[in-house]
């Protein structure tokens, strides 16, 4: 079985001869999985998904797509099979929301010249599912900072890609669409897409991912399925005491699953109501 994208003992360092900021980091996600990459800040999180999108060359280990060496597709041909959506950009093109959706189908050779009715459905379809569809004639300058995160997101959409790396998605973004953006990833992986997602967002990942990747100081902490890694006992040594679990029906994943809360409170505070939610 060909596995659409995975890593083997990745190592990297920033500085020529300094201290590894990433060490020994593997992973592995198959057709139809959602594996969220968890941690605090200055854990690797970031510098993992480069080396996944090869953005960046490894000290040591590899990455491959689809078992061939990340770096040894064509920009094109990487294109077709792996889509990366950043944070942010660090500059936004005078175009409109529709148009800079529409970049996504780049790897598909048809932007500027020779469009057809498949990439207009493409183009449609991405901006309907990340609800943009009313703002698509809108400058992406003119955006919000949530709304051009979705555009990213359906920029990736548009691309049709078979992997999706996604670096912290939810970031300013209200509740409604924050739950939007995951259910929207969570469907296509549903579709048979994979997806790596990057987030601090512990309740999210609990809900509609299916395999947790926690990394502490550039090294793995613990992996496996998302309700596995969501213990007290994994994540206070990384995250510290003040967290609050508990467990709550989670819809999109037809089961119970943990939640976690950050909660300041004194070693003999008497335990709180929130753990019955």
């Amino acid at each position: 079985m060909v596995i659409p994208i995975e890593a083997r003992d990745l190592a990297f360092a920033y500085e020529a001869g300094g201290a590894l900021d990433l060490d020994g980091v593997s992973l592995e996600v198959q057709a139809g999985e959602f594996l969220a990459v968890l941690g605090p800040n200055g854990a690797g999180k970031s510098t993992l998904m480069k080396l996944l999108g090869g953005l960046l060359q490894p000290k040591r280990g590899d990455v491959s797509i689809e078992g061939r060496a990340v770096h040894a597709w064509s920009m094109k041909e990487k294109a077709q099979r792996l889509a990366m959506v950043p944070q942010s950009l660090s500059s936004l093109p005078e175009v409109t929301v529709e148009a800079f959706v529409s970049y996504g189908r780049y790897a598909h050779g048809r932007v500027f010249a020779g469009a057809g009715a498949g990439d207009y459905k493409a183009v449609k379809e991405a901006l309907l599912r990340a609800d943009l569809s009313e703002l698509k004639a809108r400058p992406l300058a003119e955006l919000s900072g949530g709304q051009r995160q979705r555009a990213m997101v359906a920029r990736a959409l548009a691309q049709e890609a078979r992997v999706l790396l996604v670096d912290e998605p939810t970031n300013a973004l209200d509740p409604e669409h924050q739950l939007q953006v995951f259910d929207l990833l969570a469907d296509l992986c549903d579709r048979g897409h994979s997806v790596v997602v990057v987030t601090h967002e512990l309740n999210l990942a609990s809900q509609f991912v299916s395999q947790g990747l926690l990394l502490a100081a550039g090294k793995t902490v613990a992996s496996g399925p998302i309700e596995e890694v969501l213990r007290p006992e994994v994540l206070q040594p990384v995250y510290g005491k003040d967290l609050v679990f508990g467990e709550r029906w989670a819809a999109r994943a037809n089961q119970t699953r943990p939640f976690v809360l950050p909660w300041k409170s004194a070693p003999e505070a008497p335990r709180g109501e929130i753990e019955d939610l």
